[in-house]
């Protein structure tokens, strides 16, 4: 399934200009459609995956 840039925000709870920044910086695989921005979903838990690892992994209790 692919989300769109709003898709994304909400769901994860995060800002436009993170995303935004790793689709135009080449970190975060997108299909453009004219002016629309799409992002598959196993790209997105990937670049999520790797971008945990990269900073140290998930904080646990």
């Amino acid at each position: 399934m692919y989300l769109t840039i709003s898709e994304i925000v909400e769901r994860y709870r995060v800002s436009k200009a993170p995303v935004y920044r790793a689709v135009s910086e080449g970190r975060l695989k997108a299909l453009r459609f004219g002016g629309s921005i799409r992002i598959d979903e196993d790209d997105l838990e990937e670049y999520i995956r790797a971008s945990t690892e990269r900073y140290g992994g998930a904080r646990h209790a």
